[in-house]
């Protein structure tokens, strides 16, 4: 069985030092690092691959695994990538070690085996991964693969929150959103002001239902909104209905000209881009009924608005494809 344990704080930048020999394993990858860098996924493949297998060096193991994983120049095959990140693993690589965990857990190359997970986030952890602490915490609060021990597991995770990891702190909140949901919400609020997208959508719902302290509306929208600008696509259609939702305007009974047209840029956004066809729908018929209201010489500048913002957004969901749909949601 894994037991929790003390880590030290490594920052992601320089994990590569915490590998025995990290910098010769680094040295012979230079010309395939260039070649990435340039965007030659070709020549960048050839080289990591020939540097894995004549020389058994598993840095360069662990990048083959990456191009299979985010489809450099190439299908992306889960399976593939993680035989490749299971090879690095074996070599000490943390984040292969980590990768590893998730692909047992997931059983995307072989069936899955969360026990085994869990001596290679352990593992990970110890060579400075310090995320890993929080997914060896997921498995201990649900038991899955380890005997149940939900207070060791938080305070694994909270150990790599402390340290200031802001996907920690996220995952943090996930787990204690049922169990202390005052502590969630604390969790979820320092990652929100460091602009994690996840978090703020996440602090958005607690504000809206009143989970870890008093609804407040107005913070939940704002929250929302910082999501939803950023693009995270979850986040527009709650965002636009708190919009629906701003109190009339006196003189005229409906909505002011600020929410009518914030509420058409996210319905907009929502009909284009959600991940659930009945919220598209939804998005879209109200869409109709503010056109019908709203000031026919709007309508261009705010569809232009609207394609910057989901043409910029589109591009950064394209460079990190790993985004997923958090467990809160506003349905």
């Amino acid at each position: 069985m894994v037991r929790p344990f003390a880590f030290w704080p490594l920052a992601f930048a320089v994990w590569l030092t915490s590998v025995l020999g990290a910098e010769d394993l680094a040295a012979p990858l230079a010309g395939a690092q260039a070649a990435l860098r340039e965007g030659d996924y070709a020549r960048s493949y050839a080289a990591f691959r020939r540097i894995a297998e004549a020389a058994d060096n598993p840095l360069a193991a662990f990048n083959v695994g990456l191009f299979y994983q985010f489809g450099w120049g190439r299908a992306v095959d889960a399976a593939e990538a993680c035989r490749w990140f299971e090879r690095a693993a074996a070599g000490e690589i943390p984040v292969a070690q980590h990768n590893l965990g998730d692909c047992l857990v997931a059983g995307t190359h072989r069936s899955a085996d969360p026990a085994t997970a869990a001596v290679w986030y352990d593992r990970a952890a110890r060579n400075g991964h310090l995320l890993s602490l929080c997914s060896l915490a997921e498995l201990y609060t649900s038991g899955t693969g380890v005997q149940p021990n939900p207070d060791a597991g938080i305070a694994l995770c909270r150990q790599a929150a402390e340290q200031g990891l802001t996907p920690a702190m996220i995952r943090l909140g996930r787990l204690l959103v049922e169990i202390d949901p005052a502590e969630a919400h604390s969790w979820f609020a320092r990652a929100a002001e460091r602009g994690a997208p996840e978090a703020q959508y996440q602090l958005g719902i607690l504000n809206r239902h009143g989970i870890g302290r008093p609804a407040d509306v107005d913070t939940a929208r704002y929250w929302f909104e910082s999501a939803a600008a950023q693009g995270y696509a979850p986040a527009y259609w709650p965002t636009a209905q708190l919009y629906l939702q701003a109190p009339a305007d006196p003189a005229t009974g409906r909505l002011p000209a600020r929410a009518l047209a914030k509420a058409y840029l996210w319905l907009s956004a929502t009909a284009a881009h959600s991940a659930y066809p009945a919220e598209q729908a939804r998005a879209a018929a109200r869409l109709e009924e503010l056109e019908s209201i709203m000031p026919g010489t709007w309508k261009p500048a705010l569809d232009a608005k609207v394609a910057r913002h989901l043409e910029t957004h589109a591009a950064e969901k394209a460079v990190n494809p790993s985004a997923r749909r958090p467990v809160w949601t506003s349905k």
